[in-house]
């Protein structure tokens, strides 16, 4: 119970020293930490902890996948979600009507903001989450292909370029960018104009045709290429050539290092910006329902199969 409480509520959220216990319970470290999650988002802190009680106050941010869906739709869902599971938030009142508690982010397209509570019910195993309609990923998170797009874009719409995303795994990032490039393409062409795969030199200058981008998803780590592949089937359905997606982007995992990729390769002769934001321990970070309900494929500790870290890759 002692390394229980350190592990869970304690100042260091950490085990000191080793031993056999302390292997046992580190083996079941996500399932205790996604419970003890829970229920802090209903009940508070347990009295008596050590914790830091301020990380409890913070929303549980959703991001919609329009790749699978609208914004609308999913409101509409997690509405109905809030209603039927009430929380409290530090032992406090029961929150207000859930119209009133889930709202659009500021500065995110089609991020939502819903209470600290909803992180009880709305985890891996909501069917939306299953579906890909909804991503649970933590504003912070959203930033990097949200400042990368906005810094290549062209009044507005994305450079009819390709993308390299250069640390991939598990793939949050790069479906937003896939997300961001094919709202943009969508947006500003027209729904209802053709698009088109062309090449640059072919393109003609007054034409309403637009060429599909490519995303090239690197990851070098056998394991978290497969998690990457699996994640962006779920996401990105660009398989589907009646899909709207696939007319507008597509994504292709590649299992490799993006450093030893060949720039003079035809392959990638459209390729205009790089995302690159490797993978972080979490250490740092107030609100642990976001690190610890997120994928549970996400393991941050994961080892390259060089037996490197994926930080090395920009070494």
């Amino acid at each position: 119970y002692v390394m229980l409480h350190e592990l869970l509520f304690g100042k260091y959220k950490s085990i000191r020293g080793g031993g056999k216990i302390k292997r046992m319970i580190i083996k079941q470290e996500k399932e205790l930490r996604k419970g003890a999650d829970e229920y802090i988002a209903k009940h508070g802190l347990p009295s008596g902890t050590d914790g830091d009680d301020r990380g409890v106050n913070f929303p549980r941010y959703v991001r919609v996948n329009v790749l699978r869906s609208n914004t609308e739709d999913v409101i509409k869902l997690l509405d109905e979600g809030c209603s039927a599971n009430p929380g409290k938030t530090n032992g406090g009142p029961v929150e207000e009507s859930s119209k009133s508690i889930i709202y659009a982010d500021a500065h995110v397209p089609d991020l939502l903001v819903l209470p600290p509570s909803a992180s009880s019910w709305l985890h891996q195993s909501h069917e939306a989450v299953k579906s890909g309609k909804i991503i649970l990923q933590d504003k912070s998170s959203c930033f990097s292909a949200l400042v990368m797009a906005r810094g290549h874009s062209n009044d507005g719409a994305l450079a009819d370029c390709d993308y390299i995303d250069a640390c991939s795994a598990p793939g949050n990032k790069t479906s937003h960018l896939a997300a961001l490039v094919h709202a943009s393409i969508r947006q500003h062409c027209g729904q209802d104009e053709k698009v088109n795969r062309i090449s640059p030199k072919k393109k003609k200058k007054n034409s309403k045709n637009i060429s599909k981008s490519t995303i090239f998803a690197f990851e070098r780590s056998s394991t978290r290429f497969k998690i990457l592949q699996n994640r962006m089937d779920l996401l990105c359905p660009t398989g589907d050539k009646n899909s709207t997606t696939a007319a507008t982007v597509s994504v292709e995992p590649t299992h490799g290092d993006f450093l030893k990729c060949s720039p003079t390769d035809p392959k990638y002769a459209n390729v205009r910006a790089i995302l690159l934001d490797p993978s972080c321990s979490g250490s740092g970070i107030v609100n642990s329902p976001d690190r610890w309900m997120e994928d549970a494929n996400n393991s941050e500790s994961a080892t390259d199969d060089d037996g490197g870290n994926k930080n090395n890759n920009i070494s």
